[in-house]
């Protein structure tokens, strides 16, 4: 869904070309195309953040479960990716391209910098890991089950 908003975009570069060098005639249609393509990046970029927000969601929910990071941080992630998935449906709804609705990214933003934070200084929990390998689950094991 990127790629489309990204390829709509460049897409308006050779658009505003051709509208510089058109007459008063053909000025109106090559509006209405640059409008539709602002749209289709608009539409697909709300797409993406809601493909990511029920990623985001999923993830921190592994996360909670298994306990490999502290409960605290995964469950600020669970809130920060319903406030971002809030967020996408607020937007979808609302009339006006620039909306209020962007101050419920920032916990996704900060959540997703201090999760690396954590991840590069303490990594995993190790009793988490220590716990799945006493249930069987080494990816030993676990490449014996697929085989």
């Amino acid at each position: 869904m990127y790629m489309a908003a990204v390829v709509s975009l460049l897409s308006l570069l050779s658009l505003s070309q051709q509208f510089a060098h058109t007459g008063v005639a053909d000025r109106a249609s090559l509006q209405a195309i640059g409008d539709s393509l602002r749209s289709a990046r608009d539409n697909a970029t709300l797409a993406a953040v809601f493909a990511f927000s029920l990623g985001a969601f999923s993830y921190y929910y592994v996360f909670f479960q298994s306990r490999l990071i502290p409960r605290w941080l995964s469950g600020f992630g669970i809130a920060a990716a319903i406030l971002i998935f809030a967020a996408c449906l607020l937007a979808l709804f609302s009339n006006s391209p620039v909306t209020g609705y962007t101050l419920l990214i920032i916990p996704i933003a900060v959540q997703e910098m201090v999760l690396a934070v954590w991840l590069i200084v303490k990594g995993f929990t190790p009793s988490a890991i220590a716990d799945d390998e006493a249930l069987g689950f080494t990816p030993s094991a676990i490449a014996d089950d697929a085989a």
